[in-house]
């Protein structure tokens, strides 16, 4: 009697398993359909074209290079940066990469390897005003960009809320 109960409940909590599985695949699917505008949600993660890429501004490092975000060292190749580095500056966060590993980087990922930040709607942005000035009849030459970036304010303290109640 007790062999049979047990049997039953087994069978019973696995079906109960499998109905809400069902149920939050279901809803899922529901919820990326109906948030179609929502695109950095629905768009696989096909990294960034390199047209939007090249725009991203270019610094050279030094020890005086003083800005915000940008660290001691790539995060991407962990090695530090050494004077004359070309770095890659990400829009948003700001955060500095080598070129070469940033790139690379960007080629399979859309966000910031760093704070994963998305860049799919800059980017859109970017090559969506890229588009425009390609279709008038004058060519545009690239130039060099002076970058200045304001730094981060500072963020207040977090408060724990599992302990509180």
């Amino acid at each position: 009697m007790v062999l049979s109960v047990l049997l039953c409940a087994l069978i019973c909590s696995l079906g109960l398993n499998s109905i809400i599985r069902c149920v939050v695949r279901c809803s899922s699917l529901v919820a990326s359909r109906s948030g179609a505008s929502n695109s950095a949600a629905i768009l696989p993660n096909k990294g960034i074209k390199q047209k939007a890429l090249k725009t991203f501004p270019v610094v050279s490092y030094s020890a005086e290079l003083n800005l915000a975000g940008l660290d001691t060292e790539c995060v991407i190749c962990l090695s530090e940066f050494a004077a004359g580095d070309r770095l890659r500056l990400l829009p948003k966060c700001n955060h500095g990469f080598h070129v070469r590993c940033i790139d690379k980087w960007l080629s399979s990922h859309s966000s910031c390897p760093k704070c994963r930040h998305c860049l799919i709607e800059t980017c859109q942005k970017i090559i969506g005003c890229s588009q425009a000035a390609s279709s008038s009849e004058n060519p545009v030459t690239a130039q060099e960009t002076i970058v200045t970036i304001t730094p981060l304010e500072p963020e207040g303290l977090i408060r724990n809320y599992r302990g509180i109640s």
